[in-house]
């Protein structure tokens, strides 16, 4: 499964992708929404999106719009610390198909994610925290 990170903290990002890489994911890890969509426009085709809110360059929303309505689009995962029910709910109204709020749980995050990516029959694996969800 290949995901898309966008997430301007270079220590969030890095802790992101570590442990997304560690359960088995491919990430591609990007810090502004113009690299995000340079990487969606290269036609490859992203499994998930891993979105973070406030980027330099805007608000990681209008990538969720974008993408929104294009056959097969990826999952998208909002990750934010913008997290008042009001922009919880934005989020997931405009395409967002889950939205954590930061401080997120790493397990937390790799649980929603196999929820959205894997198969049913698949995604009840169980995670512990501080444990790998890899089979």
């Amino acid at each position: 499964m290949r995901l898309l990170l966008l997430e301007d903290d270079p220590r969030l990002r890095s802790a992101f992708a570590a442990r997304l890489r560690a359960d088995g994911y491919a990430v591609d890890e990007v810090e502004t929404l113009g690299e995000a969509r340079a990487w969606l426009d290269r036609g490859i085709a992203f499994d998930g999106l891993v979105l973070d809110r406030r980027v330099p360059d805007g608000d990681s929303l209008q990538l969720v719009e974008e993408v929104g309505g294009t056959a097969g689009r990826p999952a998208v995962v909002v990750v934010s610390a913008l997290g008042d029910g009001d922009e919880r709910v934005r989020g997931l109204a405009v395409g967002a198909d889950d939205y954590l709020v930061k401080p997120v749980r790493l397990d937390e995050l790799v649980l929603r994610l196999q929820r959205l990516l894997l198969p049913r029959t698949r995604a009840t694996t169980r995670i512990t925290p501080g444990v790998s969800g890899r089979r």
